[in-house]
């Protein structure tokens, strides 16, 4: 393994695992700095959610990382829809978001979140990006931390940045990604090999 201190230049792209999609490899190619560098620069919340969760960074982190760029987008957009389901779909989303962040602190079980889930996938019509982070959130605690799960949590992390489809939103997301979780958890499951 690379010691992560140790790069101080364009570290190599395999620092990355192999399952990382093509532009995060190739920003990372493209981009000098150490390791710690490119955490700090990383334009990308969907990228860093992804990494953090595949190398094996605390499930309760990646969790509340992703809760927060749900709320994120919530205050930002409502989708145009205004029907009695999609009204439902807000009060399943918060609930659902509640019954996550309660799981975090330890005050709610898996079974919890399932349910929440399950609550929130029959009456989600319409709820666009929000939905789609908090669903994230959920499957993560619902259904373990499996590639699966960290694929699709960044993927719905990524769709909730791009409800406005552009950079600025793309940055706000990484930052709300590194203020949950600090590069020093990051460089310590790296410094592990990962999980």
């Amino acid at each position: 393994m690379t010691d992560m201190r140790a790069a101080t230049t364009k570290p190599p792209v395999d620092l990355l695992p192999h399952s990382a999609c093509t532009p995060a490899r190739e920003w990372v190619e493209s981009t000098k700095g150490s390791p710690a560098q490119l955490w700090r620069r990383c334009p990308r919340g969907d990228w860093l959610l992804w990494l953090a969760a595949s190398i094996g960074v605390e499930r309760r982190l990646v969790v509340l990382a992703a809760c927060d760029c749900a709320e994120a987008t919530a205050a930002r957009r409502r989708p145009s829809t205004s029907t009695e389901r999609w009204w439902q779909g807000v009060d399943a989303t918060a609930e659902c978001l509640r019954v996550v962040r309660a799981w975090c602190a330890g005050r709610a079980t898996r079974d919890k979140v399932r349910a929440a889930l399950y609550e929130l996938s029959a009456s989600a019509f319409g709820g666009g990006n929000r939905v789609d982070a908090v669903e994230a959130a959920a499957s993560i605690v619902a259904f373990g931390d499996g590639p699966y799960c960290h694929r699709q949590a960044a993927e719905y992390t990524s769709r909730a940045a791009q409800g406005e489809s552009n950079t600025d939103s793309d940055k706000r997301m990484a930052a709300l990604v590194r203020r949950r979780i600090p590069w020093a958890r990051v460089e310590a499951k790296l410094l592990r090999g990962g999980k």
